[in-house]
Protein backbone atom coordinates (compact mmCIF):
# COMPACT_ATOMS: atom_id res chain seq x y z
CA UNK A 1 0.00 0.00 0.00
CA UNK A 2 3.03 2.29 0.27
CA UNK A 3 3.96 4.54 3.17
CA UNK A 4 4.24 8.19 4.17
CA UNK A 5 7.53 9.89 4.96
CA UNK A 6 8.50 9.18 8.59
CA UNK A 7 5.98 6.34 8.94
CA UNK A 8 8.67 4.16 10.51
CA UNK A 9 12.40 4.12 11.23
CA UNK A 10 14.31 3.97 7.98
CA UNK A 11 11.37 5.11 5.86
CA UNK A 12 12.42 6.84 2.65
CA UNK A 13 12.18 10.63 2.71
CA UNK A 14 9.09 11.67 0.82
CA UNK A 15 7.49 8.27 1.35
CA UNK A 16 6.91 5.61 -1.27
CA UNK A 17 4.00 4.67 -3.50
CA UNK A 18 2.63 1.16 -3.23
CA UNK A 19 2.07 -1.22 -6.13
CA UNK A 20 -1.64 -0.47 -6.33
CA UNK A 21 -1.04 3.26 -6.42
CA UNK A 22 1.62 2.82 -9.11
CA UNK A 23 -0.84 0.77 -11.15
CA UNK A 24 -3.46 3.54 -11.14
CA UNK A 25 -4.91 3.78 -14.63
CA UNK A 26 -3.20 0.55 -15.67
CA UNK A 27 -2.92 -3.13 -14.80
CA UNK A 28 -1.47 -4.93 -11.77
CA UNK A 29 -0.49 -8.60 -12.07
CA UNK A 30 -0.67 -10.64 -8.85
CA UNK A 31 1.09 -13.99 -9.20
CA UNK A 32 0.31 -16.93 -6.87
CA UNK A 33 -2.69 -15.11 -5.44
CA UNK A 34 -3.65 -18.28 -3.56
CA UNK A 35 -0.62 -17.84 -1.28
CA UNK A 36 -1.60 -14.33 -0.17
CA UNK A 37 -2.07 -14.13 3.63
CA UNK A 38 -5.66 -13.70 4.78
CA UNK A 39 -5.00 -10.29 6.34
CA UNK A 40 -3.66 -8.96 3.03
CA UNK A 41 -6.62 -10.53 1.24
CA UNK A 42 -8.93 -8.40 3.39
CA UNK A 43 -7.01 -5.23 2.48
CA UNK A 44 -7.06 -6.10 -1.22
CA UNK A 45 -10.78 -6.76 -1.07
CA UNK A 46 -11.42 -3.32 0.44
CA UNK A 47 -9.40 -1.68 -2.32
CA UNK A 48 -11.30 -3.59 -5.01
CA UNK A 49 -14.63 -2.65 -3.46
CA UNK A 50 -13.97 1.00 -2.64
CA UNK A 51 -11.14 1.92 -5.01
CA UNK A 52 -9.39 3.72 -2.14
CA UNK A 53 -6.06 3.09 -0.41
CA UNK A 54 -4.35 4.77 2.53
CA UNK A 55 -0.58 4.77 2.82
CA UNK A 56 1.02 3.50 6.02
CA UNK A 57 1.35 6.38 8.47
CA UNK A 58 -1.02 8.60 6.49
CA UNK A 59 -4.65 9.59 7.00
CA UNK A 60 -5.33 10.92 3.52
CA UNK A 61 -7.11 8.39 1.29
CA UNK A 62 -5.95 8.00 -2.31
CA UNK A 63 -8.33 6.88 -5.04
CA UNK A 64 -6.97 4.29 -7.49
CA UNK A 65 -8.43 2.66 -10.56
CA UNK A 66 -6.47 -0.40 -11.69
CA UNK A 67 -7.23 -3.61 -13.55
CA UNK A 68 -6.25 -6.69 -11.52
CA UNK A 69 -4.99 -9.88 -13.17
CA UNK A 70 -4.38 -12.71 -10.71
CA UNK A 71 -2.74 -16.06 -11.38
CA UNK A 72 -2.65 -19.27 -9.38
CA UNK A 73 -1.98 -22.98 -9.81
CA UNK A 74 -4.56 -23.84 -7.15
CA UNK A 75 -8.31 -24.36 -7.32
CA UNK A 76 -9.41 -21.16 -5.58
CA UNK A 77 -13.06 -22.17 -5.80
CA UNK A 78 -12.40 -25.21 -3.62
CA UNK A 79 -9.91 -23.36 -1.43
CA UNK A 80 -12.41 -20.59 -0.75
CA UNK A 81 -15.08 -23.16 0.08
CA UNK A 82 -12.78 -24.74 2.67
CA UNK A 83 -11.77 -21.41 4.22
CA UNK A 84 -8.22 -21.30 2.86
CA UNK A 85 -9.01 -18.27 0.71
CA UNK A 86 -11.54 -15.49 1.23
CA UNK A 87 -14.68 -16.42 -0.68
CA UNK A 88 -15.74 -12.80 -1.13
CA UNK A 89 -12.35 -11.97 -2.66
CA UNK A 90 -12.55 -14.99 -4.94
CA UNK A 91 -15.91 -13.88 -6.36
CA UNK A 92 -14.61 -10.34 -6.69
CA UNK A 93 -11.59 -11.53 -8.71
CA UNK A 94 -13.19 -14.30 -10.78
CA UNK A 95 -15.11 -12.08 -13.19
CA UNK A 96 -13.33 -13.79 -16.10
CA UNK A 97 -11.42 -17.03 -15.57
CA UNK A 98 -8.91 -18.16 -18.17
CA UNK A 99 -7.61 -21.72 -17.90
CA UNK A 100 -4.10 -22.40 -19.18
CA UNK A 101 -3.82 -26.19 -19.46
CA UNK A 102 -0.51 -27.75 -18.36
CA UNK A 103 1.77 -29.17 -21.05
CA UNK A 104 0.68 -32.74 -20.34
CA UNK A 105 -2.90 -31.86 -21.32
CA UNK A 106 -2.05 -30.08 -24.54
CA UNK A 107 -2.58 -32.10 -27.72
CA UNK A 108 0.51 -30.52 -29.25
CA UNK A 109 3.56 -29.78 -27.12
CA UNK A 110 5.49 -26.52 -27.67
CA UNK A 111 8.28 -26.75 -30.23
CA UNK A 112 11.71 -27.18 -28.68
CA UNK A 113 13.42 -24.46 -30.70
CA UNK A 114 10.98 -21.79 -29.47
CA UNK A 115 11.89 -22.47 -25.83
CA UNK A 116 15.62 -23.13 -26.16
CA UNK A 117 16.61 -19.65 -27.31
CA UNK A 118 15.96 -17.67 -24.08
CA UNK A 119 18.14 -20.02 -22.05
CA UNK A 120 20.82 -20.03 -24.72
CA UNK A 121 21.08 -16.25 -24.65
CA UNK A 122 21.17 -16.10 -20.85
CA UNK A 123 24.06 -18.54 -20.78
CA UNK A 124 25.74 -16.83 -23.75
CA UNK A 125 25.64 -20.11 -25.65
CA UNK A 126 26.04 -19.58 -29.38
CA UNK A 127 22.74 -19.33 -31.25
CA UNK A 128 23.47 -22.54 -33.16
CA UNK A 129 23.19 -24.49 -29.92
CA UNK A 130 19.52 -23.58 -29.78
CA UNK A 131 18.69 -25.23 -33.09
CA UNK A 132 15.64 -27.51 -33.38
CA UNK A 133 15.86 -31.01 -31.98
CA UNK A 134 16.11 -34.19 -34.02
CA UNK A 135 12.93 -36.24 -34.58
CA UNK A 136 14.17 -38.75 -31.99
CA UNK A 137 14.68 -36.06 -29.35
CA UNK A 138 11.37 -34.42 -30.24
CA UNK A 139 9.60 -37.77 -29.74
CA UNK A 140 11.10 -38.13 -26.26
CA UNK A 141 10.06 -34.57 -25.37
CA UNK A 142 6.52 -35.20 -26.63
CA UNK A 143 6.10 -38.28 -24.41
CA UNK A 144 7.27 -36.61 -21.20
CA UNK A 145 4.50 -35.55 -18.78
CA UNK A 146 6.23 -32.24 -17.82
CA UNK A 147 5.10 -32.02 -14.18
CA UNK A 148 7.07 -28.77 -13.92
CA UNK A 149 5.38 -27.33 -17.02
CA UNK A 150 7.11 -24.46 -18.86
CA UNK A 151 9.83 -23.99 -16.22
CA UNK A 152 10.85 -27.64 -16.53
CA UNK A 153 10.76 -27.48 -20.33
CA UNK A 154 13.01 -24.41 -20.35
CA UNK A 155 15.40 -26.06 -17.89
CA UNK A 156 15.68 -29.24 -19.98
CA UNK A 157 16.18 -27.37 -23.25
CA UNK A 158 18.70 -24.96 -21.74
CA UNK A 159 20.83 -27.88 -20.58
CA UNK A 160 20.45 -29.57 -23.97
CA UNK A 161 21.56 -26.38 -25.75
CA UNK A 162 24.66 -26.20 -23.55
CA UNK A 163 25.58 -29.85 -24.15
CA UNK A 164 24.93 -29.72 -27.89
CA UNK A 165 28.13 -29.29 -29.89
CA UNK A 166 26.88 -29.26 -33.48
CA UNK A 167 23.78 -27.13 -33.03
CA UNK A 168 21.34 -30.06 -33.01
CA UNK A 169 19.66 -31.36 -29.85
CA UNK A 170 19.90 -35.16 -29.63
CA UNK A 171 18.27 -37.50 -27.08
CA UNK A 172 21.59 -37.85 -25.22
CA UNK A 173 21.55 -34.12 -24.54
CA UNK A 174 18.28 -34.35 -22.63
CA UNK A 175 17.89 -34.75 -18.89
CA UNK A 176 17.84 -38.28 -17.50
CA UNK A 177 14.38 -37.74 -15.97
CA UNK A 178 13.08 -37.13 -19.49
CA UNK A 179 14.98 -39.82 -21.41
CA UNK A 180 14.40 -42.59 -18.83
CA UNK A 181 10.64 -42.24 -19.25
CA UNK A 182 11.03 -41.92 -23.00
CA UNK A 183 12.87 -45.25 -23.18
CA UNK A 184 10.09 -46.91 -21.19
CA UNK A 185 7.49 -46.02 -23.81
CA UNK A 186 7.14 -47.25 -27.34
CA UNK A 187 7.07 -44.87 -30.29
CA UNK A 188 3.29 -45.07 -30.32
CA UNK A 189 3.03 -44.05 -26.69
CA UNK A 190 2.28 -47.55 -25.42
CA UNK A 191 4.21 -49.74 -23.00
CA UNK A 192 7.57 -51.00 -24.24
CA UNK A 193 8.79 -54.54 -23.62
CA UNK A 194 9.53 -54.96 -19.94
CA UNK A 195 7.75 -51.70 -19.10
CA UNK A 196 5.01 -51.32 -16.53
CA UNK A 197 1.40 -50.84 -17.63
CA UNK A 198 -0.38 -47.67 -16.50
CA UNK A 199 -1.61 -47.84 -12.93
CA UNK A 200 -5.31 -47.60 -12.16
CA UNK A 201 -4.72 -44.28 -10.40
CA UNK A 202 -3.14 -42.83 -13.53
CA UNK A 203 -6.03 -44.06 -15.67
CA UNK A 204 -8.54 -42.56 -13.23
CA UNK A 205 -6.73 -39.21 -13.31
CA UNK A 206 -6.67 -39.19 -17.12
CA UNK A 207 -10.37 -40.06 -17.38
CA UNK A 208 -11.37 -37.41 -14.83
CA UNK A 209 -9.26 -34.72 -16.50
CA UNK A 210 -10.59 -35.60 -19.95
CA UNK A 211 -14.19 -35.48 -18.73
CA UNK A 212 -13.59 -32.15 -16.97
CA UNK A 213 -12.27 -30.73 -20.24
CA UNK A 214 -15.19 -32.22 -22.19
CA UNK A 215 -17.78 -30.47 -20.00
CA UNK A 216 -15.73 -27.32 -19.34
CA UNK A 217 -15.53 -27.92 -15.59
CA UNK A 218 -19.28 -28.48 -15.09
CA UNK A 219 -19.30 -30.81 -12.08
CA UNK A 220 -22.96 -31.78 -12.54
CA UNK A 221 -22.33 -33.01 -16.10
CA UNK A 222 -19.08 -34.72 -15.11
CA UNK A 223 -20.89 -36.49 -12.29
CA UNK A 224 -23.63 -37.66 -14.66
CA UNK A 225 -21.17 -38.86 -17.30
CA UNK A 226 -19.01 -40.87 -14.88
CA UNK A 227 -21.90 -42.09 -12.74
CA UNK A 228 -20.37 -40.68 -9.56
CA UNK A 229 -21.79 -38.33 -6.96
CA UNK A 230 -20.66 -34.72 -6.90
CA UNK A 231 -19.02 -35.21 -3.51
CA UNK A 232 -17.02 -38.12 -4.94
CA UNK A 233 -15.94 -36.01 -7.92
CA UNK A 234 -14.77 -33.21 -5.61
CA UNK A 235 -12.94 -35.71 -3.41
CA UNK A 236 -11.15 -37.30 -6.39
CA UNK A 237 -10.23 -33.85 -7.71
CA UNK A 238 -8.70 -32.95 -4.37
CA UNK A 239 -6.85 -36.27 -4.12
CA UNK A 240 -5.34 -35.94 -7.61
CA UNK A 241 -4.77 -32.19 -7.57
CA UNK A 242 -7.21 -31.53 -10.42
CA UNK A 243 -8.52 -27.97 -10.58
CA UNK A 244 -11.96 -26.82 -11.65
CA UNK A 245 -11.80 -23.97 -14.16
CA UNK A 246 -13.64 -22.51 -17.12
CA UNK A 247 -11.97 -22.11 -20.50
CA UNK A 248 -12.53 -18.95 -22.47
CA UNK A 249 -12.20 -19.46 -26.24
Amino acid sequence: MGYKSGAFTGARKGGQMGKLELADGGTLFLDEIGQMPLDLQAKLLRVLQDGIITRLGDTKPVRVDARIIAATNEDLYEKSASGGFRQDLYFRLSVVEIALPPLRERPRRPAADRRARPGAHRRKVRTAAASPSTPQAAAVLARHAWPGNIRELENVLEMAAILSQDGVIEPQHLSLRVTSRGRALSAGGGVAAGGEPPKMKEIEIDVLRATMREFNGNIALVSRKLGLSRSTIYRRMKEHGITRSVRVD
